[in-house]
């Protein structure tokens, strides 16, 4: 049997995260809540203090124990009462403290408690934000559990509805400082309350996110909610609702004479808005540390221009009125109290004028379904400046599966950077794939951007919203199907960034190249989880691989504190983190420490490595093939080229004779973004006859069969097996790789028109093995 002849392919490959710098992973799971759509257990958000201890917002459904222990006593809970958690880990792990919030049960429903928000106020303290469903009388089945205290009733109940949304401030001991409840109502024209209204927090579309509020260096308190100031009559007397089949109304038809703030069940503060408010609109309400004082109120849009009256493909209805969405992801504070809004708006067909000025307007963005967009505010609200990311428009087709989707915001204070994640692409509808105008252009204000079909971070300048850089990670699963960034399509990625270094964590469907890496995951349907590392310019420095498989895993925080890599989510499947495993058990929040202090190095400073091969070629001596065992000072894998394949050929390390001749053989390490790359190795051997040659290429032990035809060929070549192909490689005589199909199916095929006259290798893997045939390109 002759022997099968594999040519090493040369890649430069980044370094994979090694598995053993996890220090440690905590996580709880274990539910009676329903459905996996709907996550019993999450983290919301997260924050550290100077000493690096780590505090969790989070939140569970009975029969799970956050930490290991259950923070308040679950019986009286139903099987679907959401509760609210608060913990205090120390920088090892290990639990310091635990409390909860834990909501009533309800004669005419279940009651709940939706963790919003976390933020460090100083050095010192914590402010937590949370809805709450308070008891609406005092029986034994109607009690609220409130940080592991049994209590009848919290604030002084009234009749305006039993939802508040709670700001609960603790010092770092867990211990409770103080803690203010409001609700958002309103007062008609004539004076009267309104009494079926809003709180604040269920206006906000920031459910599960962390961004829902900020607080300045002063303890001043900004909230964003969005702005359905809208109201349903239960007492006509108030309000003429002759004619009108919904008791449905709003500031904007003169009905409402002012907002109302209603802060501890008492202490009502009034305040008349500026510009019409419609359903697609946000708010930012500025108070006072303490909520005793509203310092100012903004909304988002002038409401001027925003309908339209032409359908989604352009056409126009005369009577349709389309309405923007708008969608915050991402609400940030910077060190000189500016505010940073990174949101995203559902067919936004007009310009969308920011309110308090005519200087900015968005441009319009018709083609897209989504757009991101960006607005910096000054301490007083009044806007710093507005940009936006939209895509190029198609004459004559619909886009509207088109979508630039917001993410997170992360502020570099050492260099005057915003960094902004998300997620663009999707196939325009009415665009087959391949064909002129599929993949979309994007552009962040006049700069064009490579990210069509991308998860994506961009680097803004703070001062007048210009593009610096961007990075970008694509998921090659196929055409029109997109890289995820948390799970089942929905947009939240979550950043990381010090020294230079952008860390951000998506998942991808089937397989991904990122850092010269390719990822494999066969043919898959489910997406899996990963984590990417870039510098500062966009260039992809290195991947890890979490093995965790499954459409609703959630990718909750990346964080960087004191060279320590610290990420948070959400599992619905196993997971693999270092040493530790953890197994599918539902739904499983979890939170893992990963420690590189390369990740504190500053970016453009890397180390020295050399290569030690102490190893004689020969092959007189020793039989075909011979393992090849050159080591690298860093412990990084060590690649390895032959200057003859006729003569001497390499595969997976292994040095295998082919025919009569001379040949060197030279070992290389290109380095890593810790790394520089090594001098070279070489050694040179001399063989003798027997070899087979590479004009002798045939499968060893084969169990498929293969053919590849034409062959020799000036265009085409089509491979077909008898089992399915699992990666197909074309390369160069060098083993350097020139193309790559991975999921063929039976068949594949290879255009080889704009590769040079010559001989070439096809590399075909399959379940049963791995082969390498010859093709020629005349």
């Amino acid at each position: 049997m002759k022997k099968l002849f594999f040519f090493s392919i040369l890649a430069l490959l980044s370094l994979t995260l090694q598995a053993q710098r996890f220090d440690w992973v905590t996580s709880w799971y274990g539910s009676s809540g329903s459905g996996v759509e709907n996550p019993s257990n999450d983290i919301i958000g997260t924050v550290f203090d100077s000493e690096g201890n780590i505090y969790v917002l989070g939140c569970y459904y009975p029969g799970a124990q956050p930490f290991g222990v259950d923070p308040v006593p679950m019986d009286i809970a139903t099987p679907n009462n959401k509760s609210a958690v608060i913990a205090k880990l120390n920088p090892d792990g290990g639990l310091v403290w635990c409390k909860g919030i834990h909501s009533c049960k309800r004669t005419n429903g279940t009651g709940y408690v939706s963790p919003m928000g976390i933020r460090l106020v100083g050095d010192t303290a914590i402010m937590i934000t949370a809805l709450m469903t308070l008891p609406s009388t005092s029986t034994a089945d109607n009690k609220l559990y409130y940080l592991d205290t049994l209590v009848e009733s919290i604030i002084p109940y009234d009749t305006l509805m039993s939802n508040v949304s709670a700001f609960i401030t603790l010092d770092l001991d867990g211990h409770l400082v103080e803690d203010h409840f409001l609700h958002m109502g309103g007062v008609f024209n004539n004076g009267e309350p309104i009494y079926d209204s809003y709180q604040i927090h269920q206006l906000s579309v920031l459910t599960m996110n962390q961004k829902s509020f900020v607080v300045d260096n002063n303890g001043n308190i900004y909230i964003l909610r969005k702005a359905i100031d809208g109201f349903s009559a239960q007492d006509s007397s108030f309000v003429d609702t002759s004619g009108i089949e919904s008791y449905y109304f709003s500031v904007s038809d003169g009905r409402v004479g002012a907002l109302r703030v209603i802060v501890d069940g008492h202490g009502d503060i009034y305040y008349t808005p500026q510009h019409n408010s419609q359903q697609w609109n946000l708010q930012i309400l500025k108070f006072s540390p303490h909520f005793e004082e509203l310092l100012g109120a903004v909304y988002l849009f002038d409401s001027t221009d925003v309908y339209h009256t032409s359908d989604i493909f352009g056409n126009n209805s005369g009577s349709v009125m389309y309405k923007p969405t708008v969608t915050p992801t991402s609400f940030e504070i910077d060190e000189a109290n500016n505010l940073y809004l990174w949101f995203k708006v559902y067919n936004p067909r007009s310009y969308l004028p920011l309110c308090n000025t005519n200087a900015f307007a968005f441009r319009a963005t018709a083609q897209g379904t989504y757009a991101s967009m960006l607005v910096k505010y000054d301490s007083s609200l009044a806007p710093l400046f507005a940009e936006q990311m939209r895509f190029t428009e198609i004459p004559g087709s619909n886009t509207m599966s088109s979508f630039s989707s917001s993410g997170s915001v992360f502020i570099d204070e050492s260099t005057n950077t915003v960094y902004l994640s998300g997620q663009s692409g999707k196939a325009p509808l009415g665009v087959p794939p391949g064909t002129a105008g599929y993949e979309t252009t994007v552009y962040w204000g006049d700069d064009t951007l490579d990210l069509w079909n991308n998860m994506f971070w961009l680097r803004i300048d703070r001062d007048n919203g210009n593009l610096v850089s961007y990075g970008k990670a694509r998921s090659e699963i196929g055409a029109g199907t997109e890289l995820r960034t948390n799970g089942n399509g929905n947009i939240d990625p979550r950043m990381g960034i010090a020294n230079g270094k952008v860390v951000a964590t998506f998942n991808y469907g089937h397989s991904f190249s990122f850092a010269d890496t390719t990822v494999d995951r066969g043919s898959s349907s489910s997406w899996a989880t990963a984590l990417g590392i870039w510098d500062e310019d966009g260039n992809e420095l290195a991947c890890y691989d979490f093995n965790a498989e499954h459409n609703y895993n959630r990718n909750r925080g990346v964080y960087l504190k004191d060279s320590a890599l610290y990420i948070t989510g959400v599992l619905f499947s196993s997971g693999t983190f270092g040493d530790t495993t953890l197994p599918n058990a539902g739904c499983r929040a979890y939170i893992a420490k990963y420690v590189d202090p390369s990740l504190m190095q500053p970016s453009g400073t890397r180390e020295q490595q050399h290569i030690v091969w102490n190893q004689t070629l020969d092959f007189s001596a020793q039989p075909s093939p011979i393992a090849l065992n050159a080591t690298a000072s860093s412990g990084l894998p060590v690649h390895y080229a032959s200057s003859n394949p006729d003569v001497a050929y390499i595969d997976d390390g292994m040095l295998f004779q082919a025919s009569e001749g001379n040949a060197t053989v030279t070992a290389t390490q290109p380095g890593n973004y810790i790394y520089l790359a090594a001098e070279p190795v070489t050694k040179t051997i001399r063989t003798s006859q027997g070899g087979e040659g590479i004009d002798n290429l045939e499968i060893q032990n084969s169990k498929f069969e293969i053919n590849i035809y034409p062959n020799p060929t000036d265009s085409r070549t089509t491979i077909t097996c008898d089992l399915p192909i699992t990666g197909l490689t074309l390369c160069d005589l060098m083993g350097r790789s020139l193309s790559t199909l991975h999921n063929c199916g039976t068949s594949a095929t290879l255009d080889l028109s704009a590769f040079a006259k010559g001989l070439y290798l096809i590399k075909v893997k399959t379940s049963k093995g791995t082969t390498m045939r010859k093709i020629s390109v005349r």
